[in-house]
Parts: structure tokens; C-alpha cells; sequence
């Protein structure tokens, strides 16, 4: 069984058995760890006994969180295998990629592994790495590495693992980066691995870029080898300057579309925020790494899992309005369906009837799709100073 990292570990018929570890921590620990597993059992395993918090930690430290992982990669399986996925100008993946700061307890053994942050070195930080679909609303690859990590080398990670997956005759990926992923080097490397990107520089990262007026293309001399570039300037609503570079020729990218194109990046960052509050990934349910990665990997799924479910929901959301003249189109309402599928996940997932199955599925589907939300394209909002607080009523979550 490779669930277990011990060969006498989970071989006992006991509550707390591999295959309901593996539930119970796919199913999203996000109370307090007693009441989650009080609910566990209530829906799972009907029981007056149910086990420990303390049994819970012991156990888990023996169960392998690449068994979690590899049910993520299982919903990439599944993403490459959809022949009716999004995309740009019906031949480009277009894929965003970003890392961000993961604040974890200073546990002795989280701090040996991750290591630390902050002014004093004190504060245990991990480095999240996603490459994300922005079209699709799903998640192809992701790290969960120590602080250290550079966010080119979890990209350069990245891009070999996109390159290993299965696409489409005359389907292209398409990478968009911010300004802390370019180098010349990086340049180099995908346009020899005959990758495409459109990337944003900071000013001064090459004063051939800064001289730039409007669309040019600039040489790069790599390792002796030379490199040709386009470089644009696309100019913000704010009268910012803005300056993208990339392998695609004007005929593959007009002037007009390099802004509209980067703008698709901006997903990842509202993905962030998913992860971070709405399946709060870092309310880590134990102060171990591998109680840590098996959480993280579990996030990893649930997001994925989502994504599917919203796939569908936006399916009959579109079916009902499409004949309305509302003003703006509709969405599944995210919110509403992470607490849905909570309650139904382990009646759906451990039904073993496939019809009933199907059935609790689409009741799910339907049940998400009654309040949808409104999608209000081009909305600003003049972002304001932050205020401390630790309470939002925006965010609430099923306790």
C-alpha cells in the first residue's frame, strides 16, 4: 500500500485506517482538527467513540501525502484528456504563473524544512508555486517549497512539467509572467524549448527594452548565442507605461491584443485569493512538514475539484439564462459552492452505486447553480489602504 511510509504501519483494522486518513484530510480539515474529525465520523463512520485529535496526529505522520498528490495530478489527467477546454484564438493554452509567501507555525520541524522570513529570520514561510490555466480556472502544476526557492526556478520547473503533458496538434502553450520571472537566460531557454511567453520587465532591466517607443524587436546575446525578441509598450488607463516581451510575432499577437492578453494574468492573482481565504490553505492542520504537504496537496485537489464542479454548475447557469436579457452574464457563486460541496463531498465520493452516484451528483450540481453571481467586466475600484482587523464578514465559512 503506498499510503504507508512504514511497512507495519495501517496493516490493523482500526478507526483511524489508511483509507479514512486519506478522507478525512482530502475532505478539507478547516475547523478546529476534534470537530472535524467529530464530523467524520458522524457522516462516515457512525460512531458514540470517535477517535482523538492526539490519535488523529499520531497516525497521520505515517501516511504518505504523495498519495494526495498524485489524486491532484489526477484531475490534471483528467483536464488534458477535455477536448472542449478554452482557447485564445482557438490554438493557445494560456497559462499564468506566480509564487506567494506562506505564513506556517514556527514548529521546530516546519522550520528546519521551509526555513524563515521577516526582519529577524524568525518567521517559517513557504514558497507556493502554481502554473494555472487562466481560461479553464485550473491548476496544471504546483511546488510547496522552502522559502528559499527562486520564482524562476519553480517556473523553470514548471514549464518541463507543461511540456510533458499531453496537448493537441497545433495547440500551443502560452505562458504569461510578471515582472519577477525575466531574464535573458529564462528568454533563452523557452524559446530553444519552443515555448511561447509574454512577459512584463521592470524598467532598466534592459535599457535596449527601455529605448523601445512602441513595438521592436531587440537582440539578446545568451551563452554567445543570439536571441531575438519583441518588445512592447502598451500604455495603462492610469498613463503608466507598460513593458512586455515576447517570442510571438505580430501575426500571432497584434499590438492592439498584448495588453487585453497580459491583462489574463490578473486570474492568477484572484486565484491566490481563493486558495488563501476561501479554501484556506493555511490553516494548517498539524506542525509537521509532511501533516503540511499532505494539507497542501489536498488543497491542490479541492481547488481542482471545484473548478470541475463550477464547469458544470456554469453549464446549466447558462442554459437557464441564455434566452434572458439580463444585463450582465452569470457565474457560479465560489463561495457557494466550496460550502456545498463540504457537506455532499464524502456522500458522493464513497457512494458506490454509480447511477446513485450520478444522481447526487447532479442534485449537487443543480443546488450550486440556483444563486449564481453576476460577472461585471471592466469594473475598477480605487484600491484603499488596508485596514487591521481580524474579522470580515465577507468571509465566512462553514464552522
Amino acid at each position: 500500500m503506498r499510503a504507508r511510509l512504514k511497512d507495519n504501519c495501517f496493516v490493523r483494522d482500526r478507526k483511524l485506517s489508511a483509507r479514512n486518513i486519506f478522507l478525512l484530510i482530502t475532505g478539507g480539515i478547516r475547523t478546529s482538527l476534534q470537530l472535524a474529525i467529530d464530523d467524520f465520523f458522524e457522516k462516515v463512520l457512525p460512531t458514540k467513540d470517535p477517535s482523538s485529535k492526539q490519535a488523529l496526529s499520531k497516525a497521520r505522520t505515517n501516511f504518505n501525502p504523495d498519495v494526495i498528490k498524485e489524486l491532484f495530478q489526477g484531475t490534471v489527467t483528467c483536464y488534458n484528456e477535455c477536448t472542449d477546454t478554452q482557447l485564445w484564438k482557438e490554438k493557445y493554452r494560456v497559462y499564468a504563473m506566480d509564487g506567494s509567501d506562506i505564513s506556517l507555525d514556527n514548529a521546530a520541524d516546519l522550520k528546519d524544512y521551509f526555513g524563515c522570513s521577516g526582519s529577524k529570520k524568525d518567521a517559517t514561510t513557504a514558497m507556493l508555486s502554481t502554473c494555472y490555466d487562466v481560461l479553464n480556472n485550473y491548476i496544471l502544476d504546483a511546488s510547496f517549497d522552502p522559502y528559499i526557492t527562486g520564482e524562476r526556478e519553480a517556473a523553470r520547473a514548471h514549464i518541463d512539467t507543461i511540456m510533458q503533458m499531453p496537448i493537441s496538434k497545433g495547440v500551443h502553450s502560452l505562458f504569461l509572467m510578471d515582472r519577477g520571472y525575466p531574464s535573458a537566460e529564462l528568454m533563452a531557454e523557452m524559446i530553444d524549448k519552443s515555448q511561447f511567453f509574454l512577459m512584463r520587465v521592470r524598467r532598466k532591466f534592459n535599457l535596449e527594452f527601455d529605448a523601445v517607443e512602441k513595438d521592436e524587436y531587440v537582440c539578446l546575446t545568451v551563452n554567445g548565442k543570439t536571441y531575438v525578441v519583441r518588445v512592447i509598450k502598451v500604455t495603462l488607463s492610469t498613463g503608466e507605461i507598460e513593458t512586455l516581451v515576447t517570442n510571438l510575432t505580430p501575426d500571432e499577437l497584434s499590438y492592439e491584443e498584448s495588453g487585453d492578453l497580459y491583462f489574463y494574468r490578473w486570474g492568477i492573482e484572484t486565484k491566490y485569493d481563493s486558495i488563501k481565504n476561501k479554501f484556506q490553505l493555511c490553516n494548517f492542520s498539524g506542525r509537521r512538514k509532511i501533516t503540511a504537504m499532505q494539507d497542501f496537496w489536498a488543497t491542490m485537489y479541492l481547488c481542482n475539484l471545484a473548478s470541475s464542479v463550477a464547469f458544470q454548475s456554469n453549464a446549466v447557469i447558462l442554459n437557464k439564462t441564455v434566452d434572458k436579457s439580463n444585463k450582465h452574464e452569470q457565474t457560479t457563486n465560489e463561495a457557494r459552492l466550496l460550502y456545498k460541496l463540504r457537506k455532499k463531498f464524502y456522500t458522493c465520493l464513497l457512494e458506490t452505486n454509480e447511477d446513485e452516484r450520478n444522481r447526487l451528483f447532479y442534485e449537487l450540481i443543480s443546488d450550486i447553480s440556483k444563486y449564481p453571481q453576476q460577472i461585471k467586466i471592466g469594473r475598477t475600484t480605487k484600491r484603499k489602504a488596508p485596514r487591521k482587523m481580524k474579522f470580515n464578514d465577507r468571509r465566512k465559512f462553514e464552522h
